[in-house]
């Protein structure tokens, strides 16, 4: 390993800065923290095979409902108050949602802590990211919404489509105030963009729906739809489920590799 690096570091000192870091932090991680290490490890490959399995029919010949899924991804009816970072698993979707300002699952709008919504509107998970823009006059911050569908689902209609669903949950977003956790008014006014995840199984009517929408686009490996809804600013993408467990199966492949669980 280091071997190979030093090839890359031209500067003597800068390579000798690396070894010695590199030792230290080393020498720092006893055999508990090892262990800690691999049992997490192994806690995600378990949590990956969870996942596939729920894609499959079970003993019944019935599809799990998402409910079953969503539990697996962040407990329901809790927040980001009440569950720690160990114990949900939304990394299997994107790592970078583990870290937010609040998060609501399968919460009313009008049940949410720091929501003055009166909507009675329940998404899945309702995610308020950390403020990443300051200016003299106010603070504007950014939501990330994700919602499950039940795998193999094809009974959508035009009325009831998860797309529209999502967009109803933003149209509420905009016109509700949002309070932080010192009370203090955080806007989320038109311009600041909204990620919307739908997380669903492929399905033939699920795809005329999302290539009906008009600025939907098929991604490059068939595997889902990414796009921009202009008016409402959303940024859509439509993953199947088969996708997202392949992806953080490769994102923790070197993980997986290096305690030998293949």
């Amino acid at each position: 390993m280091l071997a190979g690096l030093s090839k890359k570091l031209d500067d003597v000192q800068e390579l000798k800065e690396f070894q010695e870091n590199f030792k230290g932090y080393v020498e720092q991680i006893n055999d508990v923290g090892k262990s800690k290490l691999a049992d997490y490890v192994a806690y995600r490959k378990a949590i990956l095979e969870l996942l596939s399995k729920l894609q499959k029919k079970n003993n019944e010949s019935k599809y799990p409902l998402e409910k079953a899924i969503h539990e697996i991804i962040f407990p329901m009816n809790t927040t980001s108050d009440d569950v720690d970072y160990e114990k949900h698993n939304l990394w299997t979707i994107d790592e970078r949602l583990a870290y937010h300002y609040y998060l609501a699952s399968d919460k009313k709008l009008s049940k949410m802590e720091y929501n003055t919504s009166e909507s009675e509107e329940r998404p899945d998970i309702l995610i308020y990211n950390n403020p990443f823009l300051f200016t003299d006059n106010e603070k504007i911050t950014t939501a990330t919404i994700i919602e499950f569908k039940r795998p193999e689902r094809e009974d959508y209609t035009k009325e009831e489509n998860p797309i529209d669903q999502v967009i109803d949950y933003v149209k509420e977003l905009r016109k509700s105030e949002i309070k932080d956790k010192n009370g203090e008014t955080i806007n989320l006014p038109d311009s600041v963009p909204i990620y919307a995840y739908i997380i669903s199984t492929l399905t033939p009517k699920l795809i005329e729906i999302a290539e009906d929408s008009g600025y939907l686009t098929p991604a490059p490996d068939k595997s889902g739809y990414f796009g921009f809804h202009k008016t409402h600013r959303i940024y859509f993408e439509i993953i199947s489920y088969k996708k997202m467990i392949q992806d953080a199966k490769d994102r923790n492949k070197i993980l997986f590799s290096k305690l030998n669980l293949v």
